[in-house]
């Protein structure tokens, strides 16, 4: 397989799979409190968020777009609160792999960012904003709108933000295969990570730089991940520590260790299986269709690639299809 076609499909599948669930919850208790909620627009954001973040969202999707459409109907909500529910939408339909729904509401929260009535509102939801548009092939724009971001946050010392503006932005340099850039930003996001005790970003731009070596020193890259895999175990991140887990399998897949390769995307599928999320288990699925191809098993590559196929089509994820 290609080297650097195997590090755009890694790249590109760490910036699609962005909805796996940590740990499901009981939505009904969440539900309750937001009925009850009225106008606390800050207690309705943060419960909303909660909601999306840990519940089974494809069983519960009809009851959060009624949720926040009832927030959005009401006639005291703010500028900076409208802009906090349709990116809350946007969100949704990124973890559901509804990109151009996503598209849509994230581009409807970028107008009222822009708009004079919303000066002080937040501009983190700009990162979910480019990965879309990134994920949907328009990447300068997706660049762009990150180096947005950096410029407001960097004045305001909001420096999470920051440190994954910079991750971003080394995960869309990696895809266009301008390397350098790539790792020179992943950098920033490690240093800011460190200082400021941001574990997940670390671990996300620890496990991203890996990759690079995979295309230079496949020896460093295994050992980068393994310590990657062993850094997420410990924290507790369990959609990163899947990721580390795939792209571990890419390597071996480009290193002819096909019976290691199985077995990792063995373990992942266990897990997408466990929490009932469909679009990782595609995803997952092409994956084991590359194997299939380097072993020459090309019915069984093909009943892998399909079935993957068939879910991101009916999800509207086309280009992760097309991928």
């Amino acid at each position: 397989m290609n080297k650097q076609l195997l590090l755009f499909f890694i790249l590109t599948f760490n910036t699609i799979l962005e909805g796996i669930v940590h740990a499901q919850v009981n939505a009904d208790s969440l539900f309750s409190i937001i009925e009850k909620s009225s106008s606390d627009f800050k207690k309705l954001d943060s419960t909303l968020l909660f909601v999306i973040n840990n519940t089974d969202i494809k069983k519960n999707e009809e009851r959060i777009l009624k949720s926040i459409d009832s927030i959005l109907d009401d006639e005291k909500i703010s500028a900076k609160d409208r802009l906090n529910f349709l990116s809350q939408k946007g969100i949704l339909y990124q973890k559901l792999s509804r990109l151009k729904e996503a598209e849509y509401f994230f581009g409807k929260a970028y107008e009222l960012y822009k708009s004079q009535s919303c000066i002080d509102c937040n501009p983190a939801f700009l990162t979910n904003y480019a990965t879309i548009r990134n994920n949907l092939g328009n990447k300068s724009e997706a660049v762009n709108l990150m180096f947005e971001l950096l410029e407001i946050s960097e004045k305001k010392q909001d420096w999470e933000v920051v440190s994954n503006a910079y991750y971003k932005l080394g995960v869309f340099y990696g895809q266009i295969q301008k390397y350098v850039d790539a790792g020179k930003y992943w950098d920033k996001s490690i240093e800011i990570s460190r200082k400021h005790n941001y574990k997940d970003l670390e671990g996300s731009a620890l496990q991203s730089k890996a990759l690079m070596f995979m295309l230079t020193d496949k020896e460093k890259a295994e050992k980068l991940l393994l310590e990657s895999i062993e850094f997420l175990e410990k924290i507790g991140n369990q959609y990163l520590l899947t990721n580390s887990k795939k792209n571990l399998g890419f390597l071996y897949v480009d290193s002819g260790r096909f019976d290691d390769a199985r077995r990792v995307y063995n373990d992942v599928e266990s897990y997408f299986i466990s929490v009932g999320d469909d679009v990782g288990l595609a995803r997952n699925n092409a994956d084991l269709g590359f194997l299939e191809i380097e072993l020459k098993n090309y019915k069984k590559a093909i009943a892998y690639c399909k079935s993957g196929v068939d879910v991101l089509v009916e999800r509207g994820d086309v280009n992760g299809a097309r991928d």
